[in-house]
């Protein structure tokens, strides 16, 4: 299969006089009891490119808006327990872009309150100096 399951979101974010930040989600994991920081990541949606989904799930999960500057080939992270697959799609955030200045998530409707805990996000930025 040529297409991937989902992307994993490598994003960057980039403003005058400030060092590059990498951008990562905190999220409660109930299977691991506990809360994890993630890259932002999602599934591809039918007739959907991996670069099209990176953008809104990095747009629904952190409210940046980004530009794509690269998408690895399809692989899978972890072979031994699952056959899901995966684009790495990397992004580059303009921070100086209004748009950026105060982004807010875009999580949307939750229709299945059991999924609730799941979605609870906060957006994490991280300064490395790259």
């Amino acid at each position: 299969n040529s297409a991937a399951d989902g992307v994993g979101i490598i994003a960057l974010l980039k403003r005058t006089l400030h060092k590059d930040c990498v951008v990562l989600v905190k999220q409660f994991r109930p299977p691991m009891g506990c809360h994890t920081l993630e890259f932002p990541a999602g599934l591809i949606d039918d007739n959907e490119s991996a670069e099209t989904a990176a953008l809104r799930e990095l747009k629904e999960e952190t409210g940046y808006k980004g530009e794509v500057v690269g998408v690895t080939p399809v692989t899978c992270l972890d072979p031994g327990l699952s056959n899901c697959t995966t684009n790495i799609v990397m992004v580059n955030i303009n921070g100086d872009d209004i748009e950026n200045i105060n982004p807010t998530q875009q999580l949307g409707k939750i229709s299945d309150m059991n999924n609730a805990a799941v979605m609870y996000q906060s957006i994490i930025v991280l300064s490395l100096c790259l």
